[in-house]
């Protein structure tokens, strides 16, 4: 990356960024995008409303310049102010709002409602009636359901699931990731299982996306 300039950005140091720019007062969350080269072309990010626009953006700016000596337009930076009632950090969640599945001979069929910004989705999947396989189902239902949350532009690919032994706990572990139109992004999210290995595979996957869900949604 050449020095003072926003690109050849890696993932991780795009990553790095977020993370710190969520920590300036009033930001709820933020999204880093790029071209292919690298170069950072839009800074998306949503804020609880309480301070002006342009000192939130001049906070970025000077954050960017002084910790990673990068310059950037600020016209690259699109701020967008999520309402009281919308701040909640329930709101700004994913909330699980129905699970339900069936076997029909082989076939296991699943069906996983989801709950966002005041709107439910829902999305299915089906296929092999098999312990793994109906772990692999169950998270694809729940991105099928996701996707209907996000612009055409962003997808969720599941990449797997599986179950760790950790500390003497089972943990559902599920590998979610997002392309977006000049990159891709990994995740991973847990759960112990307690009682319901379907429940338990839900929240692994919503787990793997929901601190940045809200943005992605934005678009």
């Amino acid at each position: 990356m050449a020095k003072g300039q926003a690109s050849g950005l890696t993932t991780d140091l795009l990553r790095e960024i977020e993370s710190v720019i969520n920590q300036i007062t009033g930001v709820i969350a933020s999204r880093l995008v790029t071209d292919r080269s690298g170069k950072l072309i839009e800074i998306h990010v949503l804020y609880d409303g309480k301070r002006a626009p342009k000192y939130l953006a001049q906070d970025i700016q000077t954050l960017l310049t002084s910790r990673w000596n990068l310059t950037i337009d600020k016209n690259i930076i699109s701020i967008a102010r999520i309402g009281q009632k919308e701040k909640s950090p329930q709101a700004m969640r994913v909330q699980i709002c129905g699970i339900e599945t069936c076997s029909r001979g082989l076939i296991s069929e699943v069906s996983v409602e989801l709950g966002f910004n005041g709107q439910t989705k829902r999305g299915t999947a089906a296929g092999a009636d098999t312990v793994a396989n109906k772990m692999r189902l169950v998270a694809t239902a729940v991105l099928n359901s996701l996707a209907q949350f996000l612009p055409d532009t962003c997808h969720l690919i599941l990449e797997g699931t599986a179950i760790e032994r950790v500390a003497h706990n089972d943990v559902v572990v599920s590998c979610v990731t997002i392309l977006y139109p000049n990159r891709q992004e990994t995740l991973l999210g847990t759960c112990i299982i307690e009682r319901d290995l379907i429940l338990a595979t839900v929240r692994a996957t919503l787990d793997s996306l929901n601190r940045r869900f809200a943005v992605l949604a934005a678009g």
